[in-house]
């Protein structure tokens, strides 16, 4: 069957080359600007005003603010704490082995973390790339002791630019990588190179959360609403001075021989400049009928004049609407629901959960590429630091990479997303463990946040024994014993 007009359409494009472009009509969309779909290319000479922009937006704009910080604070919050599960079975060792070795790694590695601080430095990392784009971690060496220096993206010279190098390598937005884009290293703005990787061993780490293929560079969390933005602050600025003016103008009068103000003003100034010690306040009695008033003043107040009442119409009845309007856009572009910018949540329990789970797979997916990213980098660097100083026996742990990831298997817990009806959550999670659908330290991670289990366990055991929560039956303390 023939489309009605269908041949004609193939006529009309036979004879004007006319393309699909997303027009309804070809040439709809001619003189639209459009930028090119290379993921560096975009930026090339603009990076730094971007992520400068950024950062302003972030100091000066509310919903830009509440957008990064409530990402880094679900995300990373104090900071991501390990929880070492090795593998046993890649490792060749038993269950047992592993638990006892697994208790005695983790307390290592807390102890290190909050050596250097890592449990901060991690919020400052996560926070940073996304107001301006990246930021990076050195790992700074003093033997085998480690330090953590945290660092914006800012430091890296995002000008330098190099084609195709005698070894294949090539320099974009700071960045050297190879033919493939896969990231060797970066030059900082004194000029100096510094690598990710040196001698096996991590010497930097750079993070960003990556949206396109052959990215080389973070985009900032707000680099697409920043024209919105600024214009959503100049409406601000515009309706708060005006609201300004009707407060402190409250009448005006018509008469048929005013007085300019600025003469008024002028005149007054002169008499109190003049005037004797004492006499200025009586000058200001005498002069254009002018009356002290409580908040504010009333001035040039003629006889036989009509006085007209200034009626306050700022903000008007849509400005509410419209910020709820942009919240929204903002919300939309960075991936944090409005009711999580503003805290501000509905009193429907689908609705707020619904915003709750939206929010829960973004800041997920941030916080798996970060520690990807971060946290393993610094997890291995640790463990080899620990295994070199005779701290820590994992044999074979150098022979290859399967056998590393092998011994730092486990997880790394955060900020859970509360309860908002406490009961019937916890009812599920119990239900859940029940059916042996969630471990019970999963369950006591979500519903109180403790990712310590065994210590956990042990203190419950402890307080259980001083402080019985069902009264005991008889002979069952002698079992006990």
């Amino acid at each position: 069957m023939v489309t009605p007009g269908f041949k004609n359409v193939r006529f009309i494009n036979a004879i004007t080359g006319a393309r699909y472009a997303g027009e309804k009509i070809p040439g709809d969309l001619d003189g639209w600007p459009h930028l090119t779909d290379d993921p560096n290319d975009f930026l090339r000479e603009t990076y730094d005003l971007l992520s400068r922009r950024s950062v302003t937006l972030y100091h000066t704009y509310p919903p830009a603010i509440g957008a990064v910080n409530k990402q880094t604070d679900y995300a990373v919050g104090k900071g991501l704490l390990f929880r070492s599960y090795p593998n046993f079975r890649v490792l060749g060792k038993t269950e047992e082995w592993a638990r006892q070795w697994a208790q005695d790694f983790q307390q290592a590695v807390e102890f290190e973390f909050s050596r250097v601080n890592f449990f901060q430095k991690q919020g400052a990392l996560f926070r940073t790339a996304l107001m301006q784009g990246d930021s990076l971690l050195y790992f700074i060496r003093d033997g085998e002791d480690i330090d953590l220096i945290e660092m914006p993206g800012s430091v890296i010279d995002s000008g330098r630019e190099e084609a195709e190098e005698r070894d294949g390598l090539y320099t974009t937005l700071g960045i050297r990588h190879d033919s493939w884009y896969r990231r060797l290293g970066f030059y900082d703005r004194s000029g100096k190179y510094v690598e990710f990787r040196r001698n096996g061993r991590q010497n930097a780490v750079q993070f960003y959360l990556k949206r396109m293929a052959r990215q080389v560079r973070g985009w900032p969390l707000s680099y697409a609403v920043i024209a919105l933005a600024k214009n959503d602050d100049r409406h601000t600025d515009a309706t708060l001075a005006a609201a300004l003016a009707e407060s402190m103008i409250a009448i005006f009068t018509e008469s048929e021989s005013p007085r300019n103000d600025f003469d008024q003003i002028d005149e007054l100034a002169r008499q109190a400049k003049t005037a004797k010690k004492g006499l200025i306040a009586q000058a200001l009695e005498r002069f254009g009928n002018v009356k002290k008033m409580l908040p504010g003043t009333m001035m040039n107040m003629k006889t036989n004049g009509k006085v007209n009442v200034v009626d306050k119409k700022s903000p008007n009845a849509t400005f509410s609407s419209f910020k709820d309007w942009m919240v929204d856009y903002i919300g939309m572009a960075t991936g944090t629901p409005p009711e999580v910018i503003k805290s501000k949540y509905s009193t429907a329990y689908t609705a707020h959960k619904g915003a709750l789970n939206d929010f829960e797979r973004n800041f997920m997916a941030n916080r798996e590429a970060f520690i990807d990213t971060v946290c393993y980098p610094v997890l291995r660097e640790t463990a080899i630091s620990l295994i070199v100083r005779g701290e820590l026996d994992a044999p074979g742990f150098f022979e290859s990479d399967r056998m590393q990831r092998a011994y730092l298997d486990g997880n790394w817990r955060g900020p859970t997303l509360g309860h908002i009806n406490p009961a019937q959550e916890i009812n599920a999670i119990s239900h859940a463990v029940k059916e042996k659908l969630m471990t019970k330290s999963e369950a006591a991670y979500r519903i109180s946040s403790i990712t310590d289990y065994e210590a956990f366990s042990t203190q419950w055991k402890y307080d259980e024994d001083l402080y019985p929560s069902e009264e005991k039956k008889p002979g069952e303390e002698k079992e006990r014993q």
